[in-house]
């Protein structure tokens, strides 16, 4: 019996652990930047570009947002066209955030995947934000698996 106790120690602790350090990460907010916006001042040129779907390319820009790396996706026009982050810091208004499991997306949303081919998995969320699922080399060679993880978020012009 006290073989079974000491086992089970070290895991309540873990789960206590766990559960304590999530209620004291401090999370940047979501940018409120709009898709047509205009480029925000202090963006900077990557001299790059960035594939907002599996077709399309458009020159790439970093911006700095709340403590949160950005990359914009902005047309001839100076427009935003596309928002995303990879920050493990930023959530969502609903609490979706970079790094979730998919089975934990599963549990609080029912949330409908699109395989862009060649570019990632997303689904659309209640805030008007999307999430991209990689899987495979092309990004959705493989099926969406409940270990798989949110890679970025992302809004872009529909």
């Amino acid at each position: 019996m006290k073989a079974f106790l000491v086992f089970l120690l070290p895991v309540f602790h873990f789960f206590i652990f766990q559960e304590s350090l999530a209620e004291n990460v401090s999370f940047s907010k979501l940018t409120d930047l709009k898709i047509g916006s205009a480029l925000p001042s202090d963006a900077s040129f990557t001299n790059g570009h960035i594939m907002v779907s599996s077709g399309s390319v458009i020159p790439m820009w970093n911006w700095a947002f709340d403590g949160a790396d950005y990359q914009l996706g902005v047309n001839k026009s100076g427009k935003v066209e596309y928002i995303s982050t990879s920050s493990k810091m930023v959530i969502t208004p609903n609490r979706i955030h970079v790094g979730m499991k998919f089975s934990e997306l599963e549990k609080l949303f029912d949330i409908s995947f699109i395989r862009e081919s060649g570019w990632a998995w997303r689904g659309k969320l209640p805030s008007g934000w999307h999430v991209a699922i990689f899987c495979g080399q092309s990004g959705t060679d493989c099926e969406l698996t409940p270990e798989s993880e949110i890679a970025y978020l992302f809004k872009r012009a529909e």
